[in-house]
């Protein structure tokens, strides 16, 4: 696998659900909303959106949520809801993705990937089966190191 394989993997908005997952072909790999808080930061700024309506609504809900186990499981699902009710806010989210794109030359895009999967766990449930995967940041970071 070489660097430009590298922008096969990536994280993605559902406008719907109001998540986050981080996508490897056809394998979703959802994201904690825990780390929401942290992505619409780098994703407003990215967007060059903070002065903006829908950029100020996603950083106070971002705001709202602060600390590493916010929001709990129970405040999830409306912090969800927030982010799928505001479809000004969708395209703000859509261009700050860009934030996270990773490949060859994306050096500080590639690293933000990097720490993102690093969180992500090591087994999920997806299709009512488990799967057990390596985590995806290592191996990022082993190529990150081969070929950067």
């Amino acid at each position: 696998m070489n660097v430009g394989a590298l922008g096969e993997i990536a994280l993605r908005f559902d406008p719907h659900e109001g998540s986050f997952s981080v996508w490897y072909f056809d394998h979703r790999m959802p994201v904690a909303p825990q780390r929401y808080g942290e992505l619409l930061r780098v994703i407003v700024t990215t967007a060059e959106a903070t002065d903006t309506a829908a950029g100020k609504r996603l950083l106070a809900l971002a705001a709202r949520y602060p600390g590493l186990r916010r929001p709990t499981r129970d405040e999830a699902p409306s912090f969800k809801a927030a982010l799928a009710g505001d479809a000004e806010a969708h395209a703000v989210i859509a261009r700050g993705l860009d934030a996270y794109r990773a490949g060859p030359g994306r050096t500080a895009q590639t690293h933000l990937l990097h720490l993102l999967l690093e969180s992500l766990p090591l087994c999920w449930v997806q299709n009512q089966g488990l799967m057990n995967f390596l985590t995806l940041g290592f191996n990022l970071l082993y190529l990150l190191l081969l070929f950067d």
